[in-house]
């Protein structure tokens, strides 16, 4: 399955989710009506513009929106664990996680669309976020993790972080 091409016509995310994936499941129609259900696992992934080397997880299309169940991740130097949710508007799309091992600027720069800031650090921990359909500064939620030191020539940094923001403003 080419992600690009269901992203664009079918799904309509605003993410430009991208990918190489192979689909195990049904499709069925029904009149105007087009469901999948299944799993999805493939290899050249882009979410929002952050590579994703591998993924897998469970899919759902329907009516109901766009879900991404179970979806696991290699990303960042790490991995993790998401649930994805693209309702029809105007629901708000969901997403929480786990990760592990990720690259903190990387992820730091992903969600909150920055530049580069060196620093050098693996983060660990969870994440619960919902925002208005193309809106995504106006992200509500929360993130806790654990920073942990590492050596690659930008700044180290340790500690803990814990984030929270409603509606934009945290």
């Amino acid at each position: 399955m080419d992600l690009a091409e269901l992203d664009r016509n079918l799904w309509r995310t605003g993410l430009g989710i991208q990918g190489k994936a192979r689909y195990e499941g049904r499709l069925e129609v029904d009149g105007p009506h087009l469901n999948l259900r299944g799993h999805l696992a493939g290899t050249a992934g882009l979410f929002d513009g952050v590579a994703v080397p591998e993924y897998s997880g469970d899919l759902a299309w329907d009516q109901q929106g766009l879900t991404l169940a179970g979806l696991h991740v290699h990303t960042l130097d790490g991995d993790g664990d998401i649930d994805f949710a693209v309702p029809p508007a105007p629901a708000p799309t969901r997403l929480s996680a786990v990760f592990r091992g990720v690259d903190a600027e990387g992820l730091t720069r992903a969600i909150f669309d920055l530049g580069e800031m060196g620093i050098a650090s693996s983060v660990t921990g969870s994440t619960t976020l919902t925002w208005p359909r193309g809106r995504t500064r106006a992200l509500s939620g929360k993130i806790v993790c654990t920073l942990e030191e590492k050596s690659d020539g930008r700044a180290p940094v340790r500690g803990r972080l814990s984030w929270r923001a409603t509606n934009g403003l945290q």
